[in-house]
């Protein structure tokens, strides 16, 4: 409750299971805070997602984290993710997640695996800000230079909006 410090045994019992996802829900006023020992000092996550398979995924300065609801896990470029820096989080409909990075391109995971994909695979530029998917089910990135990328089965298509001048670089 506001004004209180949380005790240890309220932090970890903070995340429980039901029904294959993490119960994340807070009281009126309350708040949690979940440390992972593998983060770095100075860490910031830029976005949190949960999956439909009830796991969290936080995109931060110095890797992607998995958190099941009792640890987190990290991964890196060391794991073969494009890039440590990452800004965007989306689950598609076949339920594969999708990171941005910060300049490396957008990364796809799939079973415990990694597909980076960059300006060889056709997106336009590889500053990631925004992945989402349409109703069709596309994919689509947002990335630098006002570039919207949309897979198409295995490769990008890059395009550019014809935006005013005065909102172009």
């Amino acid at each position: 409750a506001r004004g209180q410090s949380l005790d240890a045994a309220r932090v970890r019992a903070g995340a429980r299971r039901l029904e294959r996802r993490l119960e994340l829900s807070l009281a009126p006023g309350e708040a949690r805070l979940y440390l992972a020992a593998a983060s770095e000092p100075g860490d910031t996550g830029h976005v949190m997602r949960q999956t439909s398979d009830g796991r969290m995924w936080v995109a931060t300065e110095t890797g992607l984290f998995e958190f099941d609801g009792v640890a987190y896990t990290r991964y890196t470029s060391a794991h073969g993710l494009s890039d440590d820096v990452f800004v965007a989080i989306t689950e598609d409909h076949d339920g594969n997640l999708w990171v941005g990075s910060f300049s490396r391109g957008a990364n796809k995971i799939i079973r415990r695996g990694f597909i980076s994909f960059n300006t060889a695979d056709g997106l336009g530029h590889t500053r990631i800000l925004k992945i989402s998917e349409d109703a069709a089910g596309a994919v689509r990135v947002m990335s630098g230079a006002w570039l919207i990328n949309r897979l198409d089965g295995e490769r990008f298509t890059s395009v550019r909006p014809n935006l005013p001048a005065s909102l172009t670089p």
